[in-house]
Parts: structure tokens; C-alpha cells; sequence
């Protein structure tokens, strides 16, 4: 009920708004209609999500007998482009901050094998986006609060 009453209209409807908005896409919140809601809030929790079995239970089971191919299917969530934006409209930005002669990694990585993976990763021999975002948001990290 706490997720009712505060999560959903304060942080998960909103974003959830906006990312589709912003990936034009037109999304929909059918299980947060009243009478589905209400069903919903008097099944127990162990119908919803039994011990050691998938979660959303009953809701599967609905969905088995209408559109099976679903009913399994694993999630699948929106991707960051970090590739294409780290080797595109991002790269300046990018090597400005982890280029930077002050730049915290240099104290724990090597700088000439540092370059060599910026230059595979540019050049697409080495899908290492997630890497080069989690440095990124480490000098960031490091020159806000660290060196403040």
C-alpha cells in the first residue's frame, strides 16, 4: 500500500513519463486501474510471488491462458545508447574529463594502456561503454566531492 500511496505517484509514474515521452513512445498503465488495483490488494502476497517460483504469479497465469508467448517472456527495459553517444555527440565531452592531466584515475590505471583501450573502444573493437561511463562518473564523483 505504501508503494500506492507515495512510490508510484512521486517517483515511478513520473519517470516512467518521461523516459517514454522521451524515447516517443506511448505507454500505457493498465494495472493501475481502481477495480484492477483493488483486486489486486486482496490477493496475498504468496499468491503473487510464491517461494522460489516467478514472480507476478497470478498475473502470468492470467496472462498463459490469453496470450501464452508472453506470459514467460524475461523483462526487457530501455537501453542507454552509450555506445553511440560515447563515440559520437559525447566523445569531446568524454575526453575532456578523463584526458585531463589531473584526472583521478591516473593514480590507479595505466595511462598508455588507458589510451589503448579509449582507442579500441572508438574504434569499436572493444564494447566497453559501461567501463568508460563508470570512470567517467568516478572523475566526477572524485572532482565534487572528493577534491572539493
Amino acid at each position: 500500500m505504501l508503494d500506492l500511496e507515495w512510490q508510484l505517484a512521486e517517483s515511478l509514474l513520473q519517470k516512467a513519463d518521461k523516459m517514454s515521452m522521451g524515447a516517443s513512445i506511448e505507454l500505457r498503465t493498465p494495472f493501475l486501474d481502481l477495480r484492477v488495483a483493488e483486486l489486486a490488494a486482496r490477493i496475498g502476497s504468496d499468491a503473487k510471488l510464491p517461494h522460489g517460483g516467478p514472480g507476478k504469479f497470478v498475473l502470468r497465469k492470467c496472462l498463459a491462458r490469453r496470450i501464452p508467448e508472453v506470459a514467460n517472456r524475461p523483462k526487457k527495459g530501455f537501453s542507454v545508447p552509450l555506445q553511440s553517444w560515447f563515440t559520437g555527440p559525447l566523445r569531446a565531452q568524454l575526453e575532456d574529463v578523463l584526458f585531463n592531466p589531473n584526472a583521478a584515475w591516473r593514480a590507479h590505471l595505466n595511462a598508455k594502456l588507458f589510451r589503448i583501450a579509449w582507442e579500441d573502444f572508438q574504434s569499436g573493437r572493444w564494447p566497453a561503454a559501461n567501463v568508460f561511463y563508470a570512470l567517467w562518473l568516478y572523475e566526477i564523483w572524485h572532482r565534487e566531492v572528493v577534491r572539493a
